[in-house]
């Protein structure tokens, strides 16, 4: 099962990727030119940048701050996020979610025009139990259908959000490519959950955020507002399950919307627009675990001052 696989993987991919490919510049800054060099046990951090739910673009490694275990770290290498995406879209289809099965295909069927052609994208459907309707794949035809016929779905069964997670993450997983990864190709890997964020009981959390670990996973959400007060969620919420926890946990952002329109178009360049920052792999023992800060460095957060960085919070050394 993913959630005992080591971040191993990961570090091992990134290192082999760099040695073979030389793809990744060097840590670059405004006064010269980038250059190439062959690094290995690098840790990777995976920012997203935005302002008002607008993603911030153009900016360089000297316009960052890191901090491992609140030791200053020098960035080696910098990347704009350019490799291709494999998206699981995972809707929630339960009973809290009626008259919303319209707005929810919408969504879906809009976050489907704006991929990029080597993008590609798995469907899932989650109530109390999750269910793959479209593998991940490029080809847009058979999740657009299946979109289609989600327009005459009616919601029912309970909630659980953190299944259906789990089990998007395993579709992630299913569906990497060591291969790949050692001839330099990367893959970034992310899960847009559309839903009104009203799960049951947490449950598995432990267990569920040590996969998305091990897969290096981000989840984003699409939240619905729900129209209804519901005082039970609200009495018992330090023991309900949390997509915005989560989604901050993974480095991701969670966006509420009541517009089917304007919701996609503000996530999915956060998605797509990510910024990969790597520097050396500290002293430490493995299995420790690392708190991870990042901030602007003072001259950008002056351009941008309500900008929001979101990474996450820590990693464990294999």
């Amino acid at each position: 099962m993913c959630g005992v696989i080591s971040r191993t993987i990961l570090f091992c991919a990134i290192s082999v990727c760099v040695v073979f490919a030389g793809a990744i510049t060097h840590a670059q800054s405004r006064s010269g030119p980038p250059s190439f060099q062959v690094e290995t046990g690098l840790i990777r951090l995976d920012l997203q940048v935005e302002e008002h739910g607008i993603a911030v673009t153009g900016l360089v490694a000297d316009d960052f701050v890191v901090y491992d275990e609140g030791e200053q770290q020098r960035a080696l290498y910098f990347d704009v996020a350019s490799d291709p995406v494999d998206l699981v879209l995972l809707l929630d289809l339960s009973g809290s979610m009626d008259g919303k099965t319209r707005a929810v295909a919408e969504l879906g069927l809009n976050a489907i025009r704006m991929l990029r052609p080597e993008d590609r994208v798995a469907l899932m459907a989650f109530t109390a139990k999750p269910k793959l309707l479209v593998p991940l794949k490029t080809d847009r035809g058979p999740v657009i259908k299946a979109l289609h016929r989600l327009f005459r779905c009616i919601p029912n069964d309970e909630t659980d959000l953190y299944a259906g997670i789990d089990r998007a993450n395993q579709v992630l997983w299913d569906t990497y490519d060591n291969r790949n990864a050692s001839a330099g190709e990367m893959r970034r890997r992310a899960i847009l959950i559309v839903t009104d964020n009203l799960g049951g009981f947490r449950r598995n959390e432990e267990r569920m955020m040590g996969a998305l670990k091990g897969t290096d996973a981000v989840v984003n959400a699409l939240i619905l507002d729900p129209g209804i007060d519901i005082p039970f969620h609200l009495s018992h919420a330090h023991r309900q399950q949390d997509v915005k926890r989560i989604t901050a946990l993974t480095g991701g952002v969670s966006v509420e919307t009541k517009e089917t329109r304007s919701g996609v178009p503000a996530m999915l360049p956060l998605i797509q627009t990510r910024y990969s920052l790597y520097y050396r792999r500290p002293d430490a023992l493995p299995g420790a675990y690392r708190q991870v800060d990042v901030a602007l460095a003072p001259g950008m957060q002056q351009l941008h001052p309500e900008a929001r960085i979101t990474v996450r919070p820590g990693y464990s050394l294999p």
